[in-house]
């Protein structure tokens, strides 16, 4: 049976529509495909191109290496002629003259640190007498200071490294005695500074290492007068001639072993016994810090000297002392 008209024109605008878009899918591949060798193409060549960058830059980096590399050459065949030409021939006697080097070498050598102290007391006491111990026989200088208004001791001190290797200190004590103004050398001494494994070495005029306080100035102290213990064992402090010896440990608490050689002239000791080694000491002490404003320390010293005729009341006193002297501090 026939179709009617409107069926067959729906029908045939139907197969018309399919057929178009048939075409447009093939049109579409066939430009995907045209495209797709031009992509690759462009790709290929950018990577070509950047190949051919990173190449040049290779060869510009190994010539600028190679330039340094002659550079640095040439220097050292230059500088081993010049050291060559600056040695002295074999065979020749002609001393080396070197020139002095127009920049000190040192600029502390002769900038040394120095100070003055000047220490005024005023003081009275309730008693007249001499604060003296029974059974003891003390030094000249280990009782009260004078009553009223004095100066007391003035001292001139000096430091300076000498070198890298040693350090120097130099003080006189300037004091009032009986009216009479007199300047006395209180320290002169020299101290190493690079020996290894933390060893040191002084020599000279000296402090004592012995207990806590004999290696400070007395102006150092908290009290004008020194403990008791000080004033009537040491006069105040042990200060001799000789050598000392100290070993410093590694570790993170602080550890320090010493000992010393000494002429044995001042008090406790007396007379320098032995021909002037007539003392010896040694001591050890330990400490550690408590958070950042205390600390604490502790140590124990041997003192041991001959006193040869040892005065107790200066060289005008009676009575004389000669023996042995051992001191343990802890």
């Amino acid at each position: 049976m026939p179709l009617p008209v409107g069926r067959r024109l729906l029908l045939r605008v139907e197969k018309w529509s399919v057929v178009l878009m048939f075409h447009r899918v093939i049109i579409l591949a066939v430009l995907f495909l045209a495209v797709l060798p031009v992509c690759y193409a462009a790709d290929q060549a950018e990577i070509e191109r950047v190949r051919q960058e990173l190449e040049v830059l290779r060869q510009s980096y190994e010539q600028h290496i190679k330039a340094l590399e002659a550079r640095i050459e040439s220097l050292e065949i230059q500088q081993a002629s010049e050291l060559k030409a600056a040695s002295p021939a074999m065979g020749t006697t002609e001393p080396v003259v070197v020139a002095a080097p127009a920049v000190q070498e040192r600029p502390g050598a002769f900038n040394p640190q120095i100070g003055v102290v000047l220490v005024g007391t005023a003081s009275t006491y309730s008693r007249d007498d001499d604060a003296g111990i029974p059974g003891y026989m003390a030094g000249s200088e280990s009782g009260p200071l004078s009553e009223g208004f004095s100066l007391g001791e003035s001292e001139f001190n000096l430091q300076a490294s000498i070198d890298d290797r040693f350090y120097g200190n130099f003080t006189l004590a300037v004091a009032d005695e009986d009216g009479s103004t007199e300047v006395e050398l209180e320290e002169a001494w020299f101290q190493t500074l690079a020996l290894p494994y933390g060893m040191s070495l002084r020599g000279g005029r000296f402090f004592s290492g012995i207990g806590y306080r004999n290696q400070f100035h007395r102006h150092a102290d908290d009290f004008v007068e020194r403990p008791l213990p000080y004033r009537i064992f040491l006069e105040n402090q042990y200060i001799d001639d000789g050598i000392q010896a100290t070993w410093l440990a590694p570790t993170d608490q602080f550890l320090e072993f010493g000992g010393e050689w000494l002429r044995g002239e001042g008090f406790p000791a007396a007379g320098s016994a032995n021909s002037g080694k007539g003392a010896w000491s040694l001591f050890a002490r330990t400490g550690r810090d408590v958070g950042v404003s205390h600390s604490w320390q502790a140590g124990l010293s041997w003192l041991s000297a001959d006193a040869d005729d040892r005065h107790s009341d200066g060289e005008d006193g009676r009575d004389k002392f000669n023996g042995d002297v051992d001191l343990a501090i802890a």
